[in-house]
């Protein structure tokens, strides 16, 4: 019966992993996909303002500026680090790391403040 205890045993380094995975399989594509449609819109800004096709970059900052976006400093903050989301989208060995930051709250906030660029970029988009 020993083996079926969830102590110091492979049970509960399985349920670890399943909350890993689950984390893994939810979070992260739902931050991967937030800095995507901002990472499109953004994009659909510098086609206008150039003419051409827009660079083959993921850096939302670096396309913002691009666009000549008038963004607040804390906004311009916030597409930095939705840009480092794309990146732990990509890239397997830095997923870990970024599970371990996905609480509950940094999951609401951060999902939040993208709706809410998104939004904001969204308007810009119309007027121009």
């Amino acid at each position: 019966m020993s083996k079926w205890t969830i102590g110091n045993n492979p049970l509960k380094k399985i349920l670890m992993r399943l909350k890993f995975y689950l984390i893994i399989s939810i979070m992260i594509p739902a931050f991967f996909f937030g800095h995507l449609a901002l990472e499109k819109i953004i994009k659909g800004l510098v086609i206008k303002q150039i003419n051409k096709a827009a660079p083959l970059i993921h850096d939302l900052e670096r396309l913002a500026l691009l666009a000549k976006l008038e963004l607040s400093e804390e906004q311009i903050k916030h597409l930095r680090t939705i840009t480092d989301f794309s990146i732990a989208g990509r890239y397997s060995e830095i997923k870990y790391n970024f599970y371990k930051k996905c609480t509950k709250e940094y999951t609401e906030k951060n999902l939040k403040i993208i709706k809410e660029l998104f939004l904001c970029i969204e308007k810009k988009y119309q007027k121009k």
